[in-house]
């Protein structure tokens, strides 16, 4: 009996100790866990990159963005001198911007919680190569032809350039079209030509350019038209012309050079005083436009053998060149022409002798012809042209062509851009008079009008020798509306030498503004 209580005693006294010690045990504060952070890189471009910061167990985080080279500092250097973050949130991300590309940089990241400092945590990145985006400018035209465009052009960073030339009113490509389609040109070059276009076309030139890591430029595009079809477009040299004829009205002169085969002349519309019956020896200039009242007038030519003023007649008047800059020197009994025509070709020629002026320009008319034909079965085209500088002075030309009989020009002076009506007078030469017609010019040579008001008589458009031309000095034209779309244009007028010419035509009237 002695030795269980004595057992029972024993075992109660190892219980209370264990019991003791536990709860010695729950007295002490709970072990915390150390501070830590991590950085990863999320992504790089040439300039910039992006980055996480993920802390754990920490009171204070904080960062920097280093150099590679720079030497990583301390954990209590980063926390007292870097970027700090809210040490609650899981993570926090930030872009470092403005970089250089392919350079190496660092960043370092620290967390700490009271007086202990996480490790410091490294992650190193490099900035990706730049990638340029090329930029292609187009200049400006040097030449334009009936069938080509020469035109500057300029890039930056392109390793190819292309360009398309597209009819206006078409949708224009994207660049990428442009570098796979167009075609391409030198990007070390400077200037360029298209060819294959047509005459008298509107186009849109679209230019595009590709970089050797495949970034593609904006589109440069600009408009441009070619050449008419009867204009002249290749240098012209050298010419010889053996003959002149010459019209004067004051000190305005008229004259028309022609070579000895007649198919190459020259007509020039200039302003000198006589002296002696001759033109005097000096300098002409070309005007710079053709309302001027000193110098030479600049050309305009309207279609085939349809011009006025100083312009130069290829093969027979197929081919023109509208003259609008350059000289004609006169000295010594020899008249040397230097001129640029239609902007960019070059004309020069001579011709020896003296301009006589009692073989002047005028009518071939042999009698009256008392009915114009406007009716030979072809297509005939009724068209008015307003021209006018600017100012309150202007004329509005009547064209009527018969494409298989005759042809009649009538200018109108007015002060107004709409369609004149009435009867209307010649005007007496001495400048812009409301409501007169011009009178007319003829060369006698290629029997065809120069300027002002004239009738063009042609049988056969095949045959120069079946033509007449009977110019305006005298008579009236009348134009009525009809009230119904329609026009009706009459003349009732004499030439220069008295012989009278009539005309009526009706129709649809196309207007045109210059």
């Amino acid at each position: 009996m002695k030795k269980n209580v004595l057992a029972v005693l024993m075992a109660a006294s190892m219980i209370l100790a264990v019991s003791c010690d536990k709860n010695r045990g729950n007295d002490n504060p709970p072990e915390t866990a150390d501070p830590k952070v991590t950085v990863s890189i999320d992504t790089v471009t040439a300039y910039s990159f992006t980055y996480t910061v993920s802390p754990s167990d920490a009171e204070t985080v904080a960062w920097m963005v280093l150099s590679a080279d720079e030497p990583v500092p301390t954990a209590e250097d980063i926390i007292a001198n870097g970027e700090r973050m809210n040490a609650t949130v899981p993570s926090i991300t930030r872009t470092a911007e403005n970089l250089t590309p392919e350079t190496g940089y660092i960043v370092v990241a620290a967390a700490s919680s009271e007086d202990v400092y996480s490790e410091v945590a490294t992650q190193s990145v490099t900035t990706s190569e730049e990638l340029l985006v090329p930029t292609v400018t187009i200049g400006e035209f040097t030449r334009l032809t009936r069938t080509a465009a020469t035109f500057t052009y300029s890039h930056t960073d392109a390793a190819r350039v292309s360009y398309m030339a597209i009819v206006q009113g078409n949708e224009i490509p994207a660049p990428e079209q442009i570098l796979a389609e167009g075609v391409s040109i030198d990007p070390a070059a400077s200037e360029a030509t298209v060819d294959n276009l047509a005459a008298g076309q509107r186009y849109v030139l679209a230019l595009a350019a590709v970089s050797d890591k495949d970034m593609y430029s904006e589109v440069s595009d600009t408009t441009f038209v070619t050449m008419n079809a009867y204009l002249a477009d290749e240098d012209v040299s050298d010419v010889a012309f053996s003959d002149v004829q010459a019209k004067i009205n004051g000190n305005y002169i008229t004259a028309v050079f022609t070579d000895e085969s007649g198919t190459t002349s020259l007509q020039v519309a200039f302003y000198a005083t006589l002296v002696d019956k001759k033109v005097p020896d000096g300098t002409y200039e070309v005007a710079p436009d053709n309302l001027q009242t000193e110098g030479i007038k600049p050309g305009i030519a309207y279609g085939e053998n349809d011009y006025e003023y100083t312009v130069l007649s290829l093969e027979g008047g197929a081919e023109l060149g509208q003259i609008d800059s350059g000289t004609m020197a006169v000295g010594d009994g020899v008249y040397t022409f230097n001129f640029t025509f239609n902007e960019y070709f070059n004309f020069s020629g001579t011709f020896s002798g003296e301009i006589s002026f009692e073989s002047a320009l005028g009518s071939t008319l042999n009698g009256d012809y008392p009915e114009a034909n406007f009716s030979s079965g072809e297509a005939v085209s009724f068209k008015a042209y307003n021209w006018t500088d600017g100012s309150d002075d202007s004329y509005v030309r009547f064209l009527i062509d018969d494409e298989g009989g005759d042809k009649f020009y009538g200018e109108i002076f007015t002060h107004t851009a709409a369609i004149p009506l009435g009867t209307f007078q010649a005007n007496s030469g001495e400048g812009f008079e409301e409501g007169t017609f011009k009178i007319g010019e003829c060369s006698t040579v290629s029997k065809i009008r120069n300027s002002g008001t004239a009738l063009e008589i042609k049988p056969d458009r095949s045959d120069k020798n079946t033509w007449s031309a009977a110019p305006a000095a005298d008579g009236t034209i009348t134009i009525t509306d009809n009230g119904n779309g329609t026009y009706t244009l009459s003349f009732d007028l004499y030439d220069d030498i008295g012989y009278n010419f009539k005309g009526t035509y009706t129709g649809e009237l196309t207007m045109l503004y210059f």
